[in-house]
């Protein structure tokens, strides 16, 4: 059984509603604004993009002012909130085209996206190459996501080089550019989900990340990091997960396991793990 896609924030006090709900919406617009810039920059051949049924007109004039060619691969029921699947379209109802945008020049990128993603069985790996993910945190998508977990949070922390499990809770210290515990609000660096929590991989495709999202808006961008390198605990149980950060309470859709699954991130200071 899946839960239904879901995510809410609730802030601790209104002050800090007033403070970091405006900071959060600059912060999301900077994730897709960076998502874009990547592939038009040419760092990646990949951009994934989502065409609303009922805004076909706005959705494709975005692609021709950017230059862009739209290959769908999937559609989706509509739905707010966060999901980790596409889900079933009911007839006569609003859906969502899922797929590859990419450059007018390279429209080979989006053959290849639909190649890897409507066959027989879907190819992660081809996916994750054009996409620009490491290489290791595609195999552990691919050991996990089917196997274990549609959101390996806990699976990513036991990796961690320095993880300790105490009390049935799995302590670690993650690092800003591989943290997905906040993705579900739209909080996020780097686009994937990462082996580790430290993956060494990530942080340095993270640093291509943070120099193209300072170009776009410097100050979200502290911001970012800042939200990232808070204090933080993913709690999942029977198909939600509640994280609990200095600023609020989030709840959303997770794993539908019977057995509590607890992760408590450290607050990552950059220079107590400078080398």
């Amino acid at each position: 059984m899946d839960i239904a896609p879901q995510t809410r924030k609730v802030y601790w006090n209104k002050d800090l509603e007033a403070l970091w709900e405006p900071r959060i919406k600059r912060v999301r617009k900077l994730y897709s604004d960076a998502e874009l810039a990547t592939v038009v920059t040419g760092m990646r051949r990949v951009y994934v993009y989502h065409v609303n049924s009922e805004r076909f007109d706005q959705s494709y004039d975005f692609l021709r002012r950017n230059d862009l060619v739209f290959f769908p691969t999937n559609k989706s029921a509509v739905y707010s909130g966060f999901s980790h699947r596409h889900l079933p379209v009911k007839r006569g109802t609003p859906y969502t085209l899922y797929g590859a945008a990419v450059k007018h020049d390279d429209q080979e990128a989006g053959e290849l996206f639909t190649k890897y993603s409507t066959g027989d069985l879907t190819d992660h790996t081809g996916i994750g190459e054009l996409l620009g993910y490491p290489t290791c945190c595609t195999e552990f998508f691919n050991e996990t996501w089917s196997h274990k977990s549609i959101d390996p949070i806990y699976e990513a922390a036991i990796e961690t080089p320095d993880a300790r499990e105490i009390d049935n809770v799995i302590e670690v210290s993650c690092h800003p550019y591989c943290n997905n515990m906040l993705r579900y609000f739209g909080i996020r660096i780097t686009p994937h989900l990462t082996c580790s929590m430290q993956c060494e991989e990530t942080i340095k495709w993270g640093e291509e990340w943070i120099e193209i999202m300072r170009q776009i808006d410097d100050e979200a961008t502290d911001w970012v990091i800042e939200l990232l390198s808070m204090p933080l605990t993913w709690d999942c149980y029977k198909g939600v997960a509640i994280i609990d950060t200095p600023l609020f309470r989030g709840v959303t859709n997770s794993d539908m396991t019977m057995e509590k699954k607890m992760v408590r991130n450290l607050e990552w200071k950059q220079e107590e793990h400078a080398s």
